[in-house]
């Protein structure tokens, strides 16, 4: 597997909002349609891949793509 990780550094991903942020048409902001990440983790999954967030310990965030590098089979 190959594994890309983006780190930042901000304020981090509400506790009770971790489990939404994938979801289609969720967003923290007012003015966003919501669907960046959502088709972020299809594209991902279509890959037989994973895309998942985590808080850091200090703060910001973590959103990991880990994608396999062999063919199925």
């Amino acid at each position: 597997n190959v594994c890309l990780s983006v780190v930042d550094h901000g304020t981090g991903i509400a506790p009770d909002d971790l489990k939404s942020v994938f979801d289609p048409f969720w967003s923290t902001k007012s003015d966003s349609i919501g669907i960046g990440l959502a088709i972020c983790q299809s594209i991902v999954g279509a890959h037989r891949g994973t895309l998942a967030v985590s808080n850091n310990a200090g703060a910001g965030a973590t959103f990991r793509v880990v994608l396999p590098t062999r063919p199925p089979g």
